[in-house]
């Protein structure tokens, strides 16, 4: 539903779990921004296939989320 809050608890979630070896996000880039900075602390791969806004992947090293959608200053 887009709700950062949300995204947080589910992310934390799985991010947990000792299986997972990374999560996909959503499309609503408030809640990937909130996922994002999450995934690059604890070192799990966020893949945000439609999450267009620039900061989402602009992190400096280590940094653990990838995008394959084009960005919103494209």
């Amino acid at each position: 539903r887009g709700l950062p809050a949300r995204a947080e608890d589910n992310f934390i979630e799985f991010a947990n779990d000792e299986n997972i070896v990374g999560v996909f996000g959503g499309r609503f880039s408030p809640a990937s921004l909130t996922m994002a900075s999450i995934a690059n602390a604890r070192q799990v791969l966020l893949l945000v296939p439609w999450s267009a806004a620039d900061p989402v992947t602009q992190h400096v090293a280590p940094n653990f989320v990838f995008r394959v959608s084009m960005t919103d200053s494209w």
